[in-house]
Formats: structure tokens, C-alpha cells, sequence
């Protein structure tokens, strides 16, 4: 081996796994192929040379820092003019590190290198968001900025120093010292080139993680959005467990309901998003949004450049989503309209793509369709005795109640219990309840719970396997 100075240039495809399960098979390929082939050709043409293919990510090494800045701006413009001329539709975030490295011949002959420098690029790729080039302080100062230029900047006839935006620190994931960075503003638009760097904070924000409470706090806990994964399922009892990091980033486990799901309806390692609040006994995941789930909501803000859409949980708190213009195939889109989307996320939050209008039908509902006629779970939210009806939430949806279903009158529901129905057709915009059983020995922390009609009896939990503690 010997130690050198090399430029590493690592592009990934901005949200790639919602792209590959919104298509099919043959179309997401394809589409993978043609970046690829852009990538390729654009990094070859500048100078560099491709080192491999992680993912659906490229990695080059370049000896000059200057070609490889050039390329990762003729590689954003190239995608932004295909998206144009078909529907490929794909964007790329970019990051690019210069410093030293180890090469190594591999077993076939070819040089491979090793060292934090490509750890660095990939991290800066990690940390940026779609149509993005970020790059590290030492590439700013190893490259000769004057010859950086994009398509959009010559039209403006832009200044040499106003493509590269000032330096802020990032604490990079695996890096043990901050690392300064720039964002290349190629684009025409500087709203657009603004709304796709890194949020101005300069640490890293782990996720997730849940804030510091003592149990005279837990009632007033402010909710903040979390990022984890489904760790197990009981579909027969209608509860699972999210793993996700703790606030000293030690992996921990939060129990969560199947009423509290906004979107479809999870699987196993499923990436989700949600907040943790009080429940009857202890802390409990809420407002649980599953990655890659249709969802419908109303922009809340769009200056042309970037905005927000909001959608409702099953509490009717509202969840935000960032998104860009690119992603909308409406022919123009401000605030209040009904959009319907998919959920991705990003390092900064929760972002939506694929957005599309929303046409009213039957279900206008932000949750995971019910099989009409199908066995569910779900959570009262009001009821009113004296009237005989009230609403609960299941899976994100909202179901009308009625004591004329009720198994039992003398067992009515009230507020936070747990309901199992028969799902039927109700208004427009909600399903109603039949043959409703109110779970009144329902517990969240034990295996007490009463055997139901059609329920497995056999199947049990071991809630002493898992942290359900979240301080």
C-alpha cells in the first residue's frame, strides 16, 4: 500500500427506496441503469475513475479536486435534463472529500483505497438532500474554484465566489472531529439551492432519540418526532414494539397500537416516525407514520421554491412534510390544496414525494384502508353516553360507534379504550363499528388480556425480553 492524496466523490440516489416500491420492477431498473450510465460517463469524462457501486450509490476518486467539483455539477445538470425530456424522474445528492488515503491493489489488478477521507464524502452524501453537492474544506481549498461553473451560473454570469455557499461544521456519523463544509449552489434558483443543504445546526441530530423526563413530568411531555424501525408484531392483539436509539444512543424498544398507525398498515423492519407520549401506564409510541405509506393532506406553505404539507394523526395533531416542487405532478400547486402523497424521509425530517391531487371519493381519510367486513382493533377517542355514540381511531382512520353495537350495553367505551369491531362501511370520510367488545381488562404492559372471538389464545408475549423503559 501507499499513502496519497485523493479527491473521493460519492452520489447516491436522493430517496431511492421509496422510488424502487412506488414502481414496478422493470420501470425502477431502468431508471437505476440510466444513472448509473450518466454517472458513469459524467465521472470518466472529468477525469475520475468509478471505484464501485454501493447500493444504489456511486463512488469515483479523482486525482484533481477542481475535475471532481466539475463533475458532480455536470452530473446534477445531466439528471435535471433528462428529468425534463422523460419521466425518469430521479434526483442525486453528492458529496465530495479531499485528503489523504492508502491504495491497495485488489485481487484483479485494480487500486482500491482506504482511509476516513471516503468515509467523509459518503457521510457529507448521507447528510444532504436531493440536487445537493456538498463538499469538505480541504476540497474547497485543494481545487482551483475559479473554474467551477455551472449552466445555470453562467446565464447569470455569477461571480466565482457566489457558488459556494460559507462554511458551516457537521458532526459526521463514525468521524471523531466536526467537519467543515460548503454547498455548491449549481442551480438557477437560490430558494431552491438553499432548501436542499443540510439544516444550519451544526451537530449531528441522532435518530432518534426521546427527551430527558422524570415521572412528575411524564403528563406534560412536549412531542417530538422520532425515526425508528419495527422491531415485532402481535396483529393478533393489534400491538408491536419500535426499535429505536434512546437519548444516551442506546438502542431501545417503545410499545406501540395498532390504532395509532397513520398510513399502511407496518411490517417488520419497516421504517417508521412517530412521537412517544403518556399512555394509561407508561410511555407509548403514537402517531406511528410508515415509510412509504399514500397519504393525503393540505399544503400548508409553498413560496415557489419549497413548502410544507400537513396531514392529520389519528389524535388530529398535525405532522409536517417538507417537499419540493420537483416532486409535485400538478401543473401548479400553492397553499391549501389537497394533495395526496407517499412518505420518504430525509436527515432532516420527514419529507413527501410523488405528490399528486387529491381526488375526494368515499375515503377521505389520511390512514391505511379496512377491508370492509374484516376483524380490527382500535382506540376510543370520545364517546357520549347519554347520546349513545361516539368515534375511535384505527390504523389512522376514523370509525363511528354506536351502543346498538355494542356485545355488551353495560361495557361502554371510554375515552382511551381499546375496542374490538366487525369493519363496515360508514359516511363518507369514515367507517362505522359493528359487534363492538370493549376491552376493559386490556393491558399495555402484560399478557392479561380477556380471549376474544377469533383471537389466538396461544399467542403470547414476553414483555421482560424488551426495554420498554424509555428513560
Amino acid at each position: 500500500s501507499h499513502r496519497t492524496d485523493k479527491t473521493f466523490l460519492f452520489a447516491d440516489i436522493y430517496n431511492s427506496t421509496q422510488y424502487k416500491v412506488s414502481r414496478s420492477d422493470r420501470e425502477w431498473i431502468a431508471t437505476f441503469g440510466y444513472f448509473y450510465e450518466v454517472a458513469v460517463e459524467t465521472i470518466e469524462e472529468s477525469g475520475g475513475q468509478v471505484l464501485k457501486f454501493n447500493g444504489d450509490a456511486v463512488m469515483a476518486v479523482f486525482d484533481n479536486a477542481t475535475h471532481a467539483i466539475q463533475a458532480a455539477v455536470n452530473l446534477q445538470e445531466s439528471l435535471r435534463s433528462g428529468k425534463r425530456d422523460s419521466d425518469k424522474g430521479i434526483s442525486c445528492k453528492i458529496g465530495i472529500a479531499y485528503g489523504d488515503a492508502f491504495g491497495i491493489e485488489t485481487a484483479d489488478g485494480k487500486y482500491d483505497y482506504l482511509g476516513t477521507t471516503g468515509d467523509i464524502a459518503a457521510r457529507l452524501c448521507d447528510k444532504a438532500r436531493g440536487n445537493a453537492i456538498l463538499i469538505n474544506r480541504k476540497c474547497y481549498n485543494g481545487a482551483n474554484t475559479t473554474q467551477i461553473k455551472s449552466k445555470a451560473g453562467i446565464s447569470q454570469e455569477r461571480e466565482d465566489d457566489e457558488y459556494f455557499s460559507e462554511f458551516k461544521t457537521l458532526q459526521l456519523k463514525g468521524i471523531k472531529d466536526k467537519v467543515p463544509y460548503s454547498s455548491i449552489f449549481w442551480q438557477a434558483n437560490k430558494g431552491e439551492f438553499l432548501a436542499t443543504g443540510p439544516s444550519d445546526d451544526d451537530e449531528e441530530q441522532p435518530k432518534p432519540q426521546i427527551p430527558v423526563v422524570n415521572e412528575t413530568e411524564k403528563a406534560s411531555t412536549p412531542s417530538r418526532r422520532l425515526f425508528g424501525k419495527i422491531k415485532s408484531l402481535n396483529e393478533q392483539r393489534g400491538f408491536g414494539y419500535i426499535r429505536y436509539f434512546k437519548e444516551n444512543r442506546e438502542m431501545g424498544d417503545m410499545w406501540f397500537h395498532y390504532s395509532h398507525i397513520v398510513g399502511s398498515k407496518p411490517a417488520e423492519q419497516n421504517e417508521v416516525n412517530f412521537v412517544i407520549k403518556q399512555g394509561k401506564k407508561d410511555l407509548e409510541a403514537r402517531s406511528v407514520v410508515v415509510m412509504g405509506s399514500r397519504l393525503n393532506g393540505k399544503v400548508e406553505t409553498f413560496d415557489g421554491n419549497m413548502g410544507y404539507i400537513v396531514a392529520k394523526d389519528d389524535e388530529a395533531d398535525l405532522i409536517r412534510f417538507f417537499f419540493l416542487p420537483s416532486e409535485a405532478k400538478l401543473k401548479a400547486i400553492k397553499a391549501e390544496d389537497l394533495v395526496e402523497f407517499t412518505v420518504t424521509a430525509d436527515s432532516q425530517g420527514l419529507v413527501a414525494a410523488e405528490i399528486h391531487p387529491y381526488q375526494p371519493g368515499v375515503q377521505e381519510v389520511s390512514g391505511d384502508y379496512l377491508k370492509i367486513g374484516s376483524i380490527e382493533r382500535g382506540q376510543a377517542i370520545k364517546y357520549f353516553a347519554e347520546r349513545g355514540f361516539g368515534f375511535a381511531t384505527c390504523r389512522g382512520n376514523k370509525v363511528f360507534l354506536h351502543a346498538d353495537q355494542l356485545r355488551d350495553r353495560e361495557q361502554v367505551p371510554s375515552p382511551g379504550d381499546f375496542i374490538e369491531f366487525r369493519v363496515a362501511q360508514g359516511r363518507p370520510g369514515e367507517y362505522r363499528a359493528e359487534h363492538i367488545c370493549v376491552l376493559k381488562e386490556y393491558s399495555t404492559r402484560n399478557d392479561s388480556q380477556p380471549t376474544l372471538p377469533g383471537s389466538d389464545s396461544s399467542t403470547t408475549e414476553n414483555p421482560g425480553s424488551l426495554d420498554t423503559t424509555s428513560t
